[in-house]
Protein backbone atom coordinates (compact mmCIF):
# COMPACT_ATOMS: atom_id res chain seq x y z
CA UNK A 1 0.00 0.00 0.00
CA UNK A 2 3.23 2.42 -0.24
CA UNK A 3 2.59 3.05 -3.68
CA UNK A 4 -0.74 5.14 -2.25
CA UNK A 5 1.41 7.54 -0.38
CA UNK A 6 0.80 9.46 2.36
CA UNK A 7 -3.48 9.81 2.88
CA UNK A 8 -5.20 11.58 1.73
CA UNK A 9 -4.59 11.47 -2.02
CA UNK A 10 -7.61 11.51 -4.54
CA UNK A 11 -7.36 7.68 -6.14
CA UNK A 12 -8.92 6.39 -9.30
CA UNK A 13 -9.45 2.74 -9.11
CA UNK A 14 -10.00 1.33 -13.18
CA UNK A 15 -11.71 -1.32 -13.28
CA UNK A 16 -12.27 -2.06 -10.07
CA UNK A 17 -14.11 -5.44 -9.64
CA UNK A 18 -15.10 -6.68 -6.17
CA UNK A 19 -13.72 -3.47 -4.36
CA UNK A 20 -11.08 -4.99 -2.27
CA UNK A 21 -8.22 -2.27 -3.18
CA UNK A 22 -10.38 0.65 -3.58
CA UNK A 23 -11.84 -0.32 -0.20
CA UNK A 24 -8.78 -0.75 1.55
CA UNK A 25 -7.08 2.41 0.09
CA UNK A 26 -10.20 4.22 1.66
CA UNK A 27 -9.75 2.80 5.18
CA UNK A 28 -6.05 4.43 4.93
CA UNK A 29 -7.25 7.80 4.50
CA UNK A 30 -7.73 8.51 1.18
CA UNK A 31 -10.56 9.70 -1.17
CA UNK A 32 -11.43 7.05 -3.61
CA UNK A 33 -13.35 6.38 -6.60
CA UNK A 34 -14.05 2.81 -8.58
CA UNK A 35 -14.99 1.91 -11.95
CA UNK A 36 -16.16 -0.60 -13.12
CA UNK A 37 -18.10 -1.49 -16.44
CA UNK A 38 -19.50 -4.94 -14.93
CA UNK A 39 -22.98 -4.20 -13.16
CA UNK A 40 -22.60 -7.49 -10.88
CA UNK A 41 -18.99 -6.92 -9.75
CA UNK A 42 -20.10 -3.00 -8.80
CA UNK A 43 -23.14 -4.40 -7.00
CA UNK A 44 -20.60 -7.02 -5.10
CA UNK A 45 -18.47 -4.11 -4.16
CA UNK A 46 -20.87 -1.79 -3.04
CA UNK A 47 -21.96 -5.09 -0.55
CA UNK A 48 -18.33 -5.27 0.46
CA UNK A 49 -18.22 -1.90 1.40
CA UNK A 50 -20.09 -1.63 4.59
CA UNK A 51 -19.15 1.66 5.78
CA UNK A 52 -19.76 2.90 2.45
CA UNK A 53 -16.06 4.50 1.81
CA UNK A 54 -15.94 4.54 -1.27
CA UNK A 55 -17.56 6.26 -4.43
CA UNK A 56 -18.99 3.65 -7.06
CA UNK A 57 -19.12 4.70 -10.47
CA UNK A 58 -20.43 2.44 -13.63
CA UNK A 59 -18.28 3.00 -16.23
CA UNK A 60 -16.18 1.40 -19.47
CA UNK A 61 -12.47 1.89 -18.44
CA UNK A 62 -11.66 3.36 -21.95
CA UNK A 63 -14.06 6.06 -22.37
CA UNK A 64 -13.98 7.22 -18.87
CA UNK A 65 -15.08 10.70 -18.49
CA UNK A 66 -15.96 11.62 -14.93
CA UNK A 67 -15.43 15.52 -15.09
CA UNK A 68 -12.84 15.30 -11.86
CA UNK A 69 -8.72 14.46 -11.75
CA UNK A 70 -7.03 12.09 -9.62
CA UNK A 71 -4.00 12.28 -7.87
CA UNK A 72 -3.16 8.26 -8.47
CA UNK A 73 -4.80 5.92 -10.72
CA UNK A 74 -4.75 2.02 -10.38
CA UNK A 75 -5.52 -1.26 -12.37
CA UNK A 76 -4.90 -4.88 -10.67
CA UNK A 77 -5.06 -7.87 -11.08
CA UNK A 78 -5.89 -9.13 -14.63
CA UNK A 79 -7.19 -5.91 -16.19
CA UNK A 80 -4.27 -5.38 -18.53
CA UNK A 81 -4.88 -9.03 -20.24
CA UNK A 82 -8.71 -8.79 -21.06
CA UNK A 83 -8.00 -5.48 -23.37
CA UNK A 84 -6.90 -7.64 -26.32
CA UNK A 85 -5.28 -5.37 -28.61
CA UNK A 86 -2.87 -2.14 -28.45
CA UNK A 87 -5.97 0.56 -29.56
CA UNK A 88 -7.53 -0.22 -26.31
CA UNK A 89 -4.83 -0.55 -24.37
CA UNK A 90 -4.27 2.92 -25.14
CA UNK A 91 -7.42 4.10 -24.54
CA UNK A 92 -7.22 2.99 -21.29
CA UNK A 93 -4.10 4.73 -20.59
CA UNK A 94 -5.27 7.86 -22.29
CA UNK A 95 -8.69 8.02 -20.61
CA UNK A 96 -6.79 7.21 -16.81
CA UNK A 97 -4.34 10.31 -18.15
CA UNK A 98 -7.07 12.46 -18.39
CA UNK A 99 -8.11 12.00 -15.12
CA UNK A 100 -4.56 13.07 -13.78
CA UNK A 101 -3.79 15.90 -11.90
CA UNK A 102 -1.94 18.69 -14.40
CA UNK A 103 1.10 19.32 -12.43
CA UNK A 104 0.08 17.75 -9.54
CA UNK A 105 3.21 19.13 -7.60
CA UNK A 106 1.83 22.60 -7.61
CA UNK A 107 -0.47 21.54 -4.57
CA UNK A 108 2.92 19.79 -3.03
CA UNK A 109 3.04 22.84 -0.31
CA UNK A 110 3.09 22.58 3.45
CA UNK A 111 -0.50 24.33 3.18
CA UNK A 112 -2.18 21.53 1.59
CA UNK A 113 0.02 18.30 2.67
CA UNK A 114 0.41 18.70 5.87
CA UNK A 115 -1.44 16.10 8.06
CA UNK A 116 -0.40 14.20 11.40
CA UNK A 117 -0.23 10.40 11.47
CA UNK A 118 -0.13 8.31 14.91
CA UNK A 119 2.75 5.86 14.93
CA UNK A 120 3.19 3.18 17.46
CA UNK A 121 6.79 4.14 18.78
CA UNK A 122 7.46 8.02 18.14
CA UNK A 123 3.71 8.95 18.62
CA UNK A 124 2.33 11.79 16.66
CA UNK A 125 4.10 12.70 13.76
CA UNK A 126 3.49 15.91 11.63
CA UNK A 127 4.40 15.27 7.87
CA UNK A 128 4.52 17.41 4.77
CA UNK A 129 6.13 17.93 1.33
CA UNK A 130 7.17 21.42 -0.05
CA UNK A 131 8.08 21.23 -3.91
CA UNK A 132 10.91 23.53 -3.99
CA UNK A 133 12.26 23.63 -7.66
CA UNK A 134 10.81 22.49 -11.45
CA UNK A 135 13.12 22.05 -14.11
CA UNK A 136 11.32 20.36 -17.35
CA UNK A 137 10.33 17.46 -16.12
CA UNK A 138 12.26 17.37 -12.69
CA UNK A 139 10.57 18.43 -9.59
CA UNK A 140 12.55 18.12 -6.34
CA UNK A 141 10.53 18.31 -3.35
CA UNK A 142 11.54 18.09 0.18
CA UNK A 143 9.29 15.64 2.65
CA UNK A 144 9.48 17.13 5.82
CA UNK A 145 8.34 14.84 9.42
CA UNK A 146 8.22 16.62 12.73
CA UNK A 147 8.13 14.33 15.74
CA UNK A 148 5.89 15.72 17.94
CA UNK A 149 6.55 14.15 21.41
CA UNK A 150 10.72 14.82 21.03
CA UNK A 151 10.69 17.83 18.92
CA UNK A 152 13.03 16.16 16.13
CA UNK A 153 12.66 17.50 12.58
CA UNK A 154 13.99 15.26 9.50
CA UNK A 155 13.88 16.71 6.11
CA UNK A 156 14.23 14.21 3.01
CA UNK A 157 14.99 15.64 -0.55
CA UNK A 158 13.44 14.18 -3.96
CA UNK A 159 13.60 14.37 -7.53
CA UNK A 160 11.18 12.91 -9.45
CA UNK A 161 10.67 13.01 -13.51
CA UNK A 162 7.21 13.41 -14.77
CA UNK A 163 7.13 12.26 -18.45
CA UNK A 164 5.00 13.47 -20.63
CA UNK A 165 2.60 10.19 -21.84
CA UNK A 166 3.12 11.81 -25.36
CA UNK A 167 7.12 11.86 -25.90
CA UNK A 168 8.41 10.27 -28.54
CA UNK A 169 10.62 7.89 -25.64
CA UNK A 170 7.19 7.28 -23.72
CA UNK A 171 5.26 5.59 -26.83
CA UNK A 172 9.01 4.27 -27.78
CA UNK A 173 8.84 2.63 -24.16
CA UNK A 174 5.39 1.39 -24.57
CA UNK A 175 6.04 -0.38 -27.65
CA UNK A 176 9.01 -2.25 -26.43
CA UNK A 177 7.52 -3.33 -23.38
CA UNK A 178 4.69 -4.43 -26.33
CA UNK A 179 7.10 -6.29 -27.90
CA UNK A 180 9.19 -8.11 -25.36
CA UNK A 181 5.94 -9.54 -23.56
CA UNK A 182 6.69 -13.23 -22.58
CA UNK A 183 3.72 -15.59 -21.35
CA UNK A 184 5.62 -17.63 -19.34
CA UNK A 185 4.68 -21.17 -18.13
CA UNK A 186 6.11 -21.71 -14.29
CA UNK A 187 7.44 -24.65 -13.34
CA UNK A 188 6.71 -26.51 -10.36
CA UNK A 189 9.50 -26.97 -8.16
CA UNK A 190 10.08 -30.76 -7.27
CA UNK A 191 11.30 -32.23 -3.80
CA UNK A 192 14.86 -32.84 -5.68
CA UNK A 193 15.43 -29.26 -6.97
CA UNK A 194 14.08 -29.94 -10.55
CA UNK A 195 11.75 -28.22 -12.12
CA UNK A 196 9.00 -30.66 -13.59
Amino acid sequence: MRLSGVAPNRILNISCGTGLLAIRLAELGHEVTGVDDAAAMLEMARQHDIASVVTWQPADAGSLRLGRRFDLAFMTGHVVQVLLDDHDLDRVLEAAQEHLSAQAWVHWTRRETQRTIETPVAGPVSVWHDTFSVEGEIIALETSHAFLRSGELTVTTSRLRFRHPGCPAAAAGRRRFRRHRRVRRLGRRTGDGDVA
